[in-house]
């Protein structure tokens, strides 16, 4: 099972394909009880193999990478920059959670929030508190990939190796050491 949101509203294009990667992967030991798989076979029965090009009219979260990541590793919140299944130029801010029953710690779902892109660069204008401030959102990782930039347009590169005017003053430079700069209030 699975679900997703894209905000805001978009029109949804029922004849957008997207690759399935199959849901073999349910076959993993379930990371809450290893004397059970992630899925059920008739859950992976419901599923189109991988490489399969599917029509989004018949979209099924489980064929798809984010779910697999999150399935996987469900101590994680995932924040991502994810190619959008019902548009083929698209790209979404991916935020997204499985969730395993609490009492079976059976594997229930998957979810995501998607916001697109576009109307994050929007977005990153209209909330700059002086025509000096420059506004970032960044993925917190080893190296801190900028994802939307009200200075730059260097999606997926790392904050130092964009024009946000930092620079890697280290060999050891990482997101992590940079983040313990900000206040504690963030």
């Amino acid at each position: 099972a699975g679900a997703s949101v894209n905000c805001p509203q978009v029109a949804f294009v029922a004849n957008s394909p997207y690759v399935s990667i199959g849901c073999d992967w349910m076959k993993a030991t379930n990371p809450y009880n290893k004397s059970k798989t992630i899925g059920t076979q008739e859950m992976i029965n419901r599923c189109h193999g991988e490489g399969v090009v599917v029509n989004s009219r018949i979209y099924n979260p489980l064929e798809r990478a984010w779910c697999q990541d999150q399935a996987l590793h469900p101590d994680r919140f995932s924040v991502d920059v994810v190619a959008d299944a019902w548009s083929n130029d698209d790209w979404l801010l991916f935020l997204g959670k499985t969730v395993y029953d609490r009492k079976s710690r059976e594997f229930v779902v998957c979810i995501y929030i998607g916001i697109p892109l576009g109307s994050l660069d929007e977005a990153m204008m209209d909330v700059k508190v002086t025509n000096k401030t420059e506004v970032s959102t960044d993925a917190w990782g080893e190296i801190g990939t900028v994802i939307v930039s009200s200075v730059t347009t260097d999606r997926g590169s790392a904050i130092y190796e964009s024009n946000l005017g930092l620079t890697k003053v280290k060999t050891k430079w990482t997101f992590l050491a940079f983040s313990e700069l900000l206040p504690q209030a963030f």
